[in-house]
């Protein structure tokens, strides 16, 4: 076979090789934006890849399981499954007691979990710390004892104020 270029071949040739642009591909020569770049960026920032949390969110809602069973048993006809359905209710419930009761948290889950959140809070007060060090004022103070306390109570949320130190926080460490 010969290797042509795009000066010996005519537009109507060129069309018909590439076939139907891809819906990324066709946003891509509207806007210049690439949706693959989009997502490796996502994947490289967070970690997280769309895909895997697509498919947890997926088993998670029990949409591949109702789309599995509706598949294996859409074979037979709507009488016999209907004859079928209290034995699934019969087979499922002993195995969800089982999973809630016997299987479900660990001996070290709570302990994770307290671990955790001491290791946000913490982040929080450091990142409180380094706003009231950018700023003159700042609405929330960590005390002696190791408290997040609000200075001005009633006209700024805490939450709002915690998200504004995060910002502050990340901005002096990508300074740094």
């Amino acid at each position: 076979m010969q290797k042509t270029t795009a000066s010996d071949d005519n537009d109507d040739d060129d069309v018909e090789e590439m076939g139907l642009p891809t819906y990324g591909g066709l946003i891509g020569t509207l806007t210049g934006i690439s949706l693959s770049a989009i997502r490796q960026s996502f994947r490289t920032t967070t970690g997280l890849s769309l895909t895997a949390t697509r498919t947890a969110l997926r088993g998670l809602t029990g949409v591949s399981v109702t789309a599995s069973m509706r598949m294996l048993f859409g074979v037979f006809p709507p009488w016999f499954r209907y004859f079928l359905q209290p034995f699934f209710i019969l087979y499922y419930t002993p195995l969800m007691i089982v999973k809630c009761f016997l299987l479900g948290s660990t001996k070290t889950s709570k302990e994770e979990a307290l671990a955790a959140h001491e290791k946000v809070i913490e982040g929080w007060k450091d990142a409180i710390r380094a706003a009231e060090q950018m700023q003159e004022y700042f609405p929330l103070h960590v005390s002696d004892e190791g408290k997040i306390e609000s200075l001005t109570p009633h006209s700024t949320p805490m939450t709002d104020a915690i998200v504004e130190s995060l910002d502050i926080a990340s901005t002096i460490q990508n300074k740094n």
